[in-house]
């Protein structure tokens, strides 16, 4: 039985939308339409009707999750035993970026300690440092994995083509003060994960909205209130957690196309980003949760570009997937959605 054609299939049924159970799922729209003909086709049922443009669920679909549910959920457990008898004869050495913690992924830490917990026999060691030197060791193959931030682009893949340098400033001129029109959510595709030529996987963990985090002083003087645009960044400075050209390659495209004078400043733990934010008037890159900053806040955070660009939370594996590495994948994977948020 195919049951991640089961778990799109749930998804779309408890969103009652392809998008957005393609953004749960972290497949693209069509996959997830792809699995539903087929259970339609495997049962000789309707489960999916469009009227208009409103999706409706038939009874036998509602049938069909509730059932699909506790299949789920026993290959879960059944999966659980299953790793419990796992051994593994070499230790995997996965790096997580400091950048991540304590505030965009709070639970990776928690999420590692109970991994060593629950599979005693995987040899599996975690460590803690800066995100341009997981980069640098997966490009070496010095590490078995890393948990890293991009923004939907495979960083270890052609590698070799970008500068990967270090920071630069871009030389200033023109950049259009219009803002751009609306994106809606289906021109943004999520990145399914992805093997490529050089010998690794992408697997993608969670996925945010990009945000500016800046003061409400600094925020006074965007050409649009309340709209963040990429003209904003021309002249200022911008705490990244690693090299932009590396981790926020999309963003430093379309500032170099635009020719945009950017001064790019590494702030690799978030209290010196804070530091630079409200004492320097420096912005940063941040995801979208500005309903956890109060009004009287010193900060406020806009999506750049009014929610074009994402930032996916991801783990990065070298070599062959071997069985520790699936089972990190797996629990990673099943326990982001909770643990993770803040």
């Amino acid at each position: 039985m195919d049951t991640a054609r089961l778990e799109y299939f749930c998804a779309l049924y408890d969103t009652k939308s392809y998008t957005e159970a393609a953004r749960r799922c972290f497949i693209s729209r069509q996959a997830v339409q792809q699995a539903v003909r087929a259970l339609q086709r495997q049962y000789g049922v309707t489960l999916v009707e469009v009227q208009g443009n409103s999706l409706h669920l038939t009874e036998a679909a509602g049938e069909l999750r509730l059932r699909a549910g506790r299949i789920l959920e026993e290959e879960k457990e059944l999966s659980r035993a299953m790793d419990h008898f796992l051994t593994s004869d070499r230790t995997v050495t996965v790096g997580i970026s400091r950048s991540i913690i304590p505030f965009y992924a709070p639970g990776v830490l928690a999420a590692a300690d109970s991994f060593a917990g629950l599979y005693p026999n995987l040899n599996i060691r975690f460590s803690i440092t800066d995100p341009d030197e997981i980069y640098q060791q997966l490009m070496a193959g010095q590490l078995d994995a890393g948990i890293l931030v991009d923004m939907g682009e495979d960083i270890l893949r052609d590698s070799a083509d970008s500068s990967g340098s270090g920071m630069r400033s871009f030389a200033p001129g023109p950049v259009s003060q219009e803002p751009p029109a609306p994106v809606s959510a289906d021109a943004q595709p999520v990145p399914e994960p992805s093997g490529s030529r050089s010998g690794h996987t992408r697997h993608v963990l969670r996925e945010d909205t990009m945000s500016v985090f800046m003061s409400r002083e600094t925020s006074g003087e965007l050409a649009v209130p309340g709209y963040m645009s990429l003209a904003d960044l021309d002249g200022r400075t911008f705490c990244v957690m690693g090299d932009p050209n590396v981790f926020l390659r999309p963003l430093t495209q379309a500032l170099q196309e635009r020719h945009a004078d950017v001064r790019w400043h590494t702030a690799v733990e978030y209290y010196e980003a804070q530091y630079m934010v409200r004492e320097q008037g420096a912005m940063a890159i941040d995801r979208y949760e500005n309903s956890l900053l109060p009004d009287l806040s010193p900060e406020v955070e806009l999506p750049l570009e009014g929610g074009r660009y994402h930032l996916y939370c991801c783990l990065y594996t070298t070599g062959i997937e071997d069985t520790a590495m699936q089972v990190l994948w797996r629990h990673l994977r099943s326990t982001h959605v909770n643990a993770w948020s803040s």
